[in-house]
């Protein structure tokens, strides 16, 4: 049971680091509509960061091309 636990808890963090930009996305976008708009810029810059980071380690061209290619993803390259 403890290895089961300790592999759920790696594959949970792995998983989090891949979506915490998506996040930031959407405070960065809540944080706009607030009018807050210096907030909003460092969320969208910290999701930018996240966003090179995940495709510089993506481990091929060409899905590097499809990752960059998500809607999601081009709203936070801008």
């Amino acid at each position: 049971p403890d290895a089961d636990r300790m592999t759920w808890l790696i594959l949970n963090i792995l998983w989090s680091r891949r979506t915490v930009w998506k996040s930031l996305l959407a405070l960065s976008q809540l944080e706009a509509k607030r009018g807050n708009h210096s907030a909003a810029q460092a969320l969208l810059q910290e999701a930018r960061e996240f966003v090179i980071g995940l495709a510089s380690r993506s481990g091929s061209p060409e899905l590097r091309e499809a990752f960059l290619s998500l809607l999601d993803v081009q709203a936070v390259l801008g």
